[in-house]
């Protein structure tokens, strides 16, 4: 689902996880930027799982319902 690097390819400044697991920290990445689209201070690309320019619940629960498995 997600690019490079999980915590589902979130947040870049941790190690490599080729497994691809989903961790809590990815629910959180997104959950930040919760309601902000681009332009907004919260906004993150990455975040945006739908690629549809904001961060909604979508987003949320896309991520949420593969927390704790291999993506």
């Amino acid at each position: 689902m997600f690019a490079k690097r999980p915590n589902f390819g979130l947040d870049k400044t941790l190690p490599p996880n080729p497994k691809r697991k989903v961790y809590i920290l990815d629910v959180a990445i997104v959950a930040i930027a919760y309601k902000s689209k681009p332009g907004d201070p919260k906004w993150n690309a990455i975040a945006d799982l739908d690629k549809n320019s904001i961060i909604d619940i979508l987003d949320i629960t896309k991520v949420a319902v593969d927390y704790g498995k291999t993506v």
